[in-house]
């Protein structure tokens, strides 16, 4: 049901109108809750964190929700007057400090079972993509000794030589065991993230509880350039 401008502003006129002619009676609530938030859903009035309010003589019946809290029904009778204090406490949604703990536990699995292969896929490409160049010079310093070799004739370049060769030899190794470390890594991790990830979607899993009004969704207002609207949904 859709309100639009020129009739809300009827509507909201005759209900002042009409409560004028009312009698009414102070009402304060004090609702214990840790976080100081609450909802009021009062004969299809929706009251949001009001500690004291003015209300039309009468019985009203009404349920209480604040985020991480049970929902609690209630009822009182409204006197013309001061109607003092309406005090009550809700009860901790303890099925919303379960789901927290499944998801904390969730997302260590996550971090095990999909962010550490794919970690360790980019870690092995990077770290094989850093040294390759290197690689591939020490490889052509390894390849310009060797063609050099057959020209020399004294046997004190021939030792100097050998020794030199030995260094570019012991270091053409090492960053080359390392590029084959990093491409075995990724590889490695590749194969073993589709048995992890399926392993993963089929164990874990939370119900991921969303703290939001039960009646977020039946109060909506709307503007426009050309119009303001106040939707409800019955």
């Amino acid at each position: 049901m859709t309100l639009t401008k020129p009739f809300l502003l009827f509507l909201l006129l005759s209900l002042s109108l009409y409560s004028h002619s009312q009698k009414t009676g102070i009402i304060r609530f004090a609702i214990e809750v840790d976080n100081g938030y609450f909802e009021i859903f009062l004969n299809d009035t929706l009251l949001e964190k009001r500690y004291k309010d003015t209300l039309p003589v009468g019985h009203y019946e009404g349920t209480i929700w604040s985020p991480t809290y049970k929902t609690k029904d209630i009822s009182f009778d409204i006197l013309e007057g001061d109607n003092g204090k309406f005090h009550t406490k809700l009860e901790h949604n303890e099925a919303y400090y379960e789901d927290i703990k499944a998801s904390i536990n969730y997302d260590k699995k996550r971090n095990l079972y999909k962010r550490l292969p794919v970690f360790l896929i980019v870690t092995g490409l990077i770290t094989s993509g850093v040294v390759y160049p290197f690689l591939s010079k020490s490889r052509d310093i390894i390849d310009d000794r060797i063609s050099r070799y057959s020209e020399l004739s004294l046997p004190s370049y021939i030792r100097n030589f050998k020794t030199s060769f030995i260094q570019y030899e012991n270091q053409y190794n090492t960053r080359r065991a390392i590029f084959y470390s990093g491409i075995g890594i990724s590889c490695s991790a590749f194969v073993a993230s589709f048995f992890s990830f399926r392993y993963f979607n089929r164990n874990f899993s939370y119900s991921n509880l969303k703290e939001t009004s039960p009646w977020a969704d039946r109060f909506s207002f709307y503007f426009t350039g050309s119009s303001t609207g106040f939707i409800i949904k019955i």
